[in-house]
This record gives C-alpha cells, structure tokens and sequence, in this order.
C-alpha cells in the first residue's frame, strides 16, 4: 500500500513538474502553478498516509500472530522442527529463519531466531 501511494504522488509530482512549465509556456502561469501546488500537496499527504497504512498492518499482523501463538511452544509445536534443525545445520541461522517464516509467515524476525535457536 505504501508503494502504491509513493508511487502515485511521484507520478503526479512529474506529471506536475512536466506540465507546469509548458502551461506557464502557453501563458497559463495560473494553472502550472496551481497543478505544481497539487503535485506537492499529494506528496506531502502520500507519505504520512502510508506510514499509517503501514504500521495498521504490523500491528494487525503482531496481534494475529499473538492470538495463534501464545507462546513460544506453542510455535515449535506447529514447525516442522526436524526440518528446521536440518536447514539450520547445512546452510546456517539465516537460512533456518527464512524456513521457519515461510511455514509461519507472521512470526516476528526476532521469535524466530529464538526459536531456530532452542532447536
């Protein structure tokens, strides 16, 4: 969602900064300045707006992850702990981390490096 608000104001910004010196060209100075003032205005309410949008989804995301896992043995319960332990022997931490977020998506980075720890 971020990117797609960033990208849209970067998109009215050189629309904006494209079109303004040709409409002052054409001696409507008025207007050119006018869209510039849009342009600035979309981006200056673009990037808070997704900061916001943002940090929703982490929390929604934390307290999803919250409410299926209470605890972390809960979690080790529901991995496949064997092949974690596997990953994490042949190819290292990092390795076993991304295992064990793609068979839990939601859990925060630093639970899961617990986790593949107490392995």
């Amino acid at each position: 969602m971020l990117r797609i608000l960033f990208s849209s104001a970067v998109a009215v910004t050189l629309l904006a900064s494209t079109l303004g010196p040709l409409l002052s060209y054409y001696r409507m100075a008025d207007a050119g300045f006018v869209l510039i003032l849009v342009a600035l205005g979309a981006c200056w309410l673009a990037v808070p707006l997704g900061l916001v949008v943002s940090s929703m989804t982490k929390r929604q995301r934390r307290e999803r992850y919250e409410r299926a896992y209470p605890n972390r043995d809960a979690l080790v319960q529901h991995l496949d702990s064997a092949a974690i332990r596997a990953v994490r022997d042949s190819n290292g931490l990092v390795h076993a981390i991304r295992a064990l977020r793609k068979q839990v998506p939601d859990v925060p980075i630093a639970d899961a490096r617990a986790v593949v720890e107490s392995l």
